[in-house]
């Protein structure tokens, strides 16, 4: 299950915190400083409210998950961008926490994600020691969680 926590720390560095039960050892540190440009956000302060929508984004793009991966960012960083591919398989989904290079925060978006060539050779290095499998249901749960846990349910 995927858990991304918010702290509010007044300054948009390192306050996104993303951990996956599956993997006990394993945390990314995120900024949110180009969170709502990524996010084309409207949204008014409470920067929480950015947090959500980003949050309700995650939960839009794994629900949409058919036939083919998808690339979920969530470190936007000035020289690459982070995240998650999550692949269907027979049994479930297989998630594999990534980054590319060939991305950066400040000039990424919905619309540039979107259109990834996802299986384009070496637009992702992969930590492939942390790749597990899991299923849609529980991607969803650890998304819903987190949303609650914003909202301060």
């Amino acid at each position: 299950m995927l858990n991304i926590n918010y702290i509010d720390n007044g300054q948009h560095h390192k306050d996104l915190v993303l951990r996956i039960d599956e993997l006990p050892t394993y945390h990314s540190i995120a900024d949110t400083y180009y969170l709502s440009d990524f996010m084309e956000s409207k949204a008014e302060l409470p920067f929480n409210s950015v947090v959500k929508e980003f949050l309700e984004y995650w939960k839009t793009r794994i629900e949409d998950i058919k036939h083919n991966a998808v690339f979920i960012p969530f470190d936007l960083s000035d020289e690459y961008v982070g995240g998650i591919v999550i692949k269907p398989n027979e049994v479930g989904y297989t998630v594999n926490p990534c980054h590319s290079k060939e991305l950066n925060g400040w000039g990424t978006n919905i619309d540039t994600i979107s259109k990834l060539d996802i299986g384009k050779e070496g637009l992702f290095i992969y930590d492939d020691k942390n790749e597990f499998l899991t299923t849609k249901e529980s991607l969803l749960q650890g998304i819903n969680r987190s949303i609650d846990k914003l909202a301060g349910k």
